[in-house]
Parts: C-alpha cells; structure tokens; sequence
C-alpha cells in the first residue's frame, strides 16, 4: 500500500483540466486510491497505467473532453493526450514507493519496454544512486529531449 499525493495530483492536472472539473469528479483521489492499491505482483504498470487513462476520460467524459480551466477558456483534450497524462500521473506513485533496488529495478523495466517518461523521470530524480554517471548522462539527454519546457512535477521535486 502506498500513499500517492493528492496534492500533488492535483497539481499535476489542475493547469490541464481545471480546478472545477477536478473538485466535482473527484478524479484526484479516483487516481489517488487506484495507485495506493497498486501491488506489482498482481497487476503491470502497464494495466494500471490504462486504468488511470480510464479514470482520466471518465471524468471528462461529463465535460464533453472540454474542461474550463482556472482563466475561463476552454481547451480541448484528445483521447490520445489521455495516455501521456496518465504516464504522469504515476510519477507519483514511484515518488510513494519504498526506495529499494527491486523498485529500480521494476521502474528500469517500465521506463525501457514502455518508453514511460514519469519512470525515466523517477529513475533520474530518485535512483541515482542505482546508476552508472554514464547511465544518468544519457537518462538526463533523454529526459532533455522529452520535456520542453520541463513540468513543474519535474522541477519542483
């Protein structure tokens, strides 16, 4: 059992889907639970990663995919920006997980067959560690590449 911050969800969503939405679905602690639950044993970042997408378009599903963010406007989300922000949200649950080497090693495994970048983040914030300086050079390049500019999830942690 984990304890992924909700206050770091909310964060994370509030500039992409508006402080409204995020207050009346709920969708923070949906996502929240969902990833406190998570054991690797059971279930692949994989799945848990579509379940998060899952959760993403139900609540806005009730918006029509048009959430007013905080300024007024309205702004349009593809299903297909879904996924990435799905991916995101998981940064959290790596931040919540126990640092150990079976950890690095599951986050290692996701980061290289899934291509996720919240995992190739976790690895160069929180495993450094666990790496070679030419293995965190060449995350740092990838990361670099990946982010421009970087999410506030990113640099503020």
């Amino acid at each position: 059992m984990y304890a992924v911050s909700r206050e770091g969800l909310w964060q994370l969503l509030r500039p992409v889907l508006g402080t409204r939405l995020l207050a009346q679905s709920g969708v923070t602690d949906t996502l929240g639970a969902r990833m406190d639950a998570f054991v690797p044993a059971r279930e692949s970042l994989a799945s848990l990663e579509k379940a998060l997408e899952e959760a993403l378009f139900s609540a806005l599903y009730t918006v029509r995919m048009r959430p007013a963010l905080d300024d007024g406007r309205t702004c349009r989300i593809s299903t297909d920006s879904l996924g990435m922000l799905a991916d995101d949200c998981l940064f959290y649950l790596f931040a919540a997980m126990e640092r150990s080497h079976r950890s690095f090693l599951l986050l290692q495994g996701y980061a290289m067959e899934e291509g996720s970048r919240s995992a190739q983040a976790a690895l160069f914030l929180l495993y450094a560690d666990e790496m070679t300086p030419e293995e965190r050079e060449v995350l740092r390049r990838v990361l670099s590449a990946r982010y421009d500019p970087a999410p506030d999830w990113l640099k503020n942690y």
